[in-house]
């Protein structure tokens, strides 16, 4: 397997970043979920800077690709930060498989209206 040391994938202030497809994101997902090195992993989409969230362009991301599932490979510790993904409108059932997932925040996304009942899955 790849060794990777990567603890945090950051993807702010893209606004033409979008995945079409579930699966076009399905290759970064499953090399950092089966890298072998740094156990921590958090992948942030979207800002956590309230006045940088009202400057950015709307990031068009409208859904997290069901790909996800492949962090589930990861040793160590998953955090997911969507806060300020305005037009995301979905989350994967798959994010359900993320036994390791301690954070998952969704805050600002005015346009995600449910979560997946898979999110009852995962451990307390």
């Amino acid at each position: 397997p790849l060794e990777s040391h990567l603890k945090l994938l950051r993807i702010t202030m893209c606004s033409n970043l979008n995945p079409t497809h579930d699966d076009d994101w399905n290759d970064a997902f499953q090399a950092i979920g089966n890298a072998t090195g740094s156990n921590d992993f958090k992948l942030e989409i979207g800002s956590n800077d309230f006045e940088q969230l009202m400057k950015q362009d709307d990031n068009i991301m409208t859904f997290l690709p069901s790909s996800i599932r492949h962090l589930k490979a990861k040793q160590g510790k998953v955090k997911i930060v969507l806060s300020g993904t305005r037009n995301l409108q979905r989350l994967p059932h798959d994010i359900g498989q993320l036994q390791n997932m301690v954070r998952l925040d969704v805050r600002w996304c005015p346009a995600l209206t449910s979560l997946p009942w898979t999110i009852g899955r995962l451990p307390p």
